[in-house]
């Protein structure tokens, strides 16, 4: 069973007040991943808490399961809370300098998952390591000597070892070199269509949105201007900011931006979303 997800009327403010985005809308399936490109700087962090239960929306809510998070019982959210997990960016997620990776990866479960027998935590934290792609070697390690790529790998581990069915990724493969991009994309497309897990991937990288998501928003001032199939949206943006974002795209393995696409026209005055049709197999 795969969890449902849908943001709705969605507003959320920044600790000292500020509007970060209002008024967002949008549905996450099970084995689909969507994203949010464009001016996303202080989102990660405030939908993160709000997907854990952190911090309540300012206003609207995320709905889970056909339920309002922040109203769901504490006994249900115990329950519930393995199955919601946050990627983070290495910058943002470093990883307890002075305890191996076998003792990071078994964390998750031993907080949200105590009633596991060693055996269970056994099976979990191997179909994580699996998951991620992360060499069985590096378990006994300390953090100091692992790569960057495989720093990262430890925590999408940590992310679906409790078997997470919703994570919410935000800009995972920020600092990271194209060829570990590649593959920890690899990794993270491979989840989604292997183990039906929904994903919320928050990038800056238009190319990264492209890459891996079925379909995209694009944020400006606080506001989603455009919504659509990410193949739509790529080549016939609408709205002009999203017209700018994709004539500055270089490829995602490389390239350079000497040859920008041709803008698509511009919307008609005062449309301030634009949501292109959704692909035939949603429906209407």
């Amino acid at each position: 069973m795969s969890l449902s997800c849908h943001l709705d009327d969605l507003t959320l403010r920044g600790t000292s007040g500020n509007m970060i985005v209002r008024g967002l809308s949008l549905s996450i399936g099970a084995g689909e991943v969507v994203a949010l490109t464009g001016e996303i700087e202080e989102l990660g962090e405030a939908l993160a808490r709000v997907m854990i239960r952190a911090k309540r929306p300012y206003s609207g809510c995320v709905v889970v399961e056909g339920a309002p998070l922040h109203r769901i019982k504490q006994n249900d959210w115990l329950r519930l809370r393995p199955r919601i997990a946050v990627w983070r960016a290495l910058d943002e997620a470093p990883l307890n300098p002075r305890r191996p990776v076998v003792d990071a990866l078994a964390e998750p479960l031993d907080v949200q998952l105590p009633r596991l027998n060693a055996d269970e935590r056994q099976a979990m934290v191997g179909e994580a390591v699996k998951r991620s792609g992360l060499d069985p070697k590096c378990l006994p390690a300390l953090p100091a000597a692992l790569s960057d790529l495989q720093c990262q790998q430890v925590a999408l581990a940590r992310t679906v070892v409790t078997a997470a069915e919703l994570i919410l990724a935000v800009e995972p493969f920020r600092g990271l070199d194209p060829t570990a991009r590649a593959r920890l994309m690899n990794r993270m497309m491979a989840a989604s269509m292997d183990h039906q897990t929904g994903w919320l991937l928050l990038s800056r990288d238009l190319a990264e949105a492209g890459h891996l998501a079925r379909r995209i928003g694009v944020l400006r001032d606080g506001q989603m201007v455009e919504y659509g199939d990410a193949d739509e949206l790529l080549l016939t943006p609408r709205h002009a900011y999203t017209q700018l974002l994709v004539n500055m795209r270089p490829d995602l393995m490389g390239g350079d931006f000497d040859h920008p696409r041709p803008p698509a026209p511009l919307p008609p005055a005062g449309e301030p979303i634009l949501r292109l049709p959704a692909p035939a197999s949603e429906g209407a």
